[in-house]
């Protein structure tokens, strides 16, 4: 589908040439040290270490003493006549003691100690004392998911702005820019012929043709749409009571009777804040905010039977645009028969004034509500059903027709009156900024 470039990064490879120490240290210090140091005094240490390794220098103690631009006494570190930092006061550098090492771009460094020769009366200072280490070329930080042939030679070392060139170990990845962010394609899916059915009794879902779909068995039968190679996206309502719990997603199947070869568990389940989770099912009248985030507990090593949808573009036009869109789920099909198969069906949203026309809960002895979250779709005889809660409704319409625009995710199937009627849908493009920020929030703190 899509090849990827190789990455450079900067490092220069070289051959190691017989055995080299992996640890090279030393200490540095003032002349007389611990004893204060004496005026007219200019000393030069020449830090080197073996080819291929750069130096980090820790000042360790600072005590010179202190003047305007360091114009009297001072320590002053260089590298090929380019200086990193001159000091002469504990305070004021960020270097200083040892908060922040220097590292340098080669094998070498020099220091250089200078003291004014003017009388000092009554000054005491003691100078300095600094350590320095040989450290390899680090290794850069890589994504997952990502080959680096080159580092798995032993007889080869890293040095500094040496090239490394890099490949994802799959054509659903690529990297990009220096810092190497790893970028997943989303939305791709296998085409095949599209005929209209329903997901009570119609078309079987073939491998490829919806890629996303993943199917939760236990502890609740629901369905999800990946997301991204760590994280799924479902209802609130259908993991109501279960978030902490265990969820096993099964991906990359239409047969919902095997186990397949991709069972994922979840990490953490997180609700959208605003639901009102834990109500009495039959009672409830609202689903708002119908919406939850999986965290896997692994990344999905995606492939042509299992990719993740792309999210909506943010419209204020109706969600679907006038156009189809496709459904799919494992839900009840024929006589209230779960399906064994992956199905799927084509819908078509209806009017606003149409979906405000929402049932009656008898139990509860109040009307369903229907807020801007929601958007209500189907077709004549076409529709989700017990069991499909959960899944998605993208577009564009699953179909022969490559229309070369990725699959996206305009809705979660979320709940309704009567099966083969019309169904609520949560609207995916209000959550946009939560969900962002959710799995920005949960990557870096877990």
């Amino acid at each position: 589908m899509h090849n990827n470039k190789p990455i450079v990064i900067f490092c220069e490879l070289f051959e190691q040439v017989g055995p080299a120490p992996m640890f090279l240290h030393g200490e540095v210090k003032s002349p007389h040290y611990p004893q204060p140091y004496q005026p007219g005094t200019d000393v030069t240490w020449d830090l080197k270490v073996p080819v291929g390794y750069r130096i980090q220098l820790t000042i360790t103690h600072l005590d010179i003493k202190q003047s305007d631009n360091c114009n009297q006494d001072s320590l002053t570190v260089l590298h090929d006549q380019k200086v990193l930092g001159k000091f002469c006061d504990e305070k004021t550098n960020q270097h200083l003691p040892g908060i922040s090492p220097i590292l340098s771009s080669s094998n070498h460094l020099q220091l250089i100690f200078k003291t004014s020769a003017a009388n000092r009366g009554s000054d005491q200072h003691l100078g300095f004392t600094a350590f320095y280490t040989a450290i390899d070329c680090e290794a850069p930080h890589l994504p997952d998911q990502v080959l680096q042939l080159e580092l798995t030679d032993p007889s080869v070392k890293y040095a500094f702005k040496s090239e490394i060139q890099l490949k994802c170990e799959s054509e659903y990845y690529r990297l990009e820019g220096e810092g190497m962010k790893r970028y997943i394609f989303c939305g791709l899916a296998e085409s095949f012929i599209f005929s209209h059915g329903r997901i009570l009794g119609g078309r079987e879902a073939r491998l490829g043709e919806v890629p996303w779909y993943l199917l939760s068995k236990e502890p609740v039968r629901a369905g999800a749409s990946l997301i991204s190679d760590r994280w799924a996206i479902t209802a609130a309502s259908a993991v109501d009571g279960h978030e902490d719990r265990d969820l096993i997603l099964y991906g990359g199947i239409v047969d919902g009777s095997t186990a397949g070869l991709r069972m994922l568990r979840s990490e953490k389940i997180v609700m959208h804040p605003n639901y009102e989770n834990h109500q009495n099912g039959h009672e409830r009248t609202n689903y708002d905010n119908d919406i939850a985030l999986i965290k896997l507990s692994t990344r999905v090593k995606l492939g042509p039977n299992i990719v993740p949808v792309c999210l909506p573009e943010k419209t204020e036009e109706p969600v679907m645009q006038g156009m189809m869109g496709t459904i799919a789920g494992f839900g009840a099909w024929e006589r209230s028969r779960r399906s064994r198969k992956l199905r799927h069906a084509a819908v078509q949203e209806y009017s606003r004034q149409k979906c405000e026309d929402t049932p009656y809960n008898q139990e509860a002895n109040k009307p369903m509500n229907f807020t801007q979250n929601m958007f209500c779709a189907g077709l004549e005889g076409v529709d989700s059903c017990q069991g499909d809660s959960g899944g998605p409704l993208v577009q564009p319409m699953v179909s022969a027709r490559k229309t070369g625009r990725p699959y996206r995710l305009k809705g979660i199937i979320s709940w309704g009156p009567v099966c083969g009627r019309k169904t609520y849908y949560t609207k995916v493009q209000n959550y946009l900024n939560w969900i962002k920020e959710t799995i920005d929030i949960k990557n870096n703190n877990g």
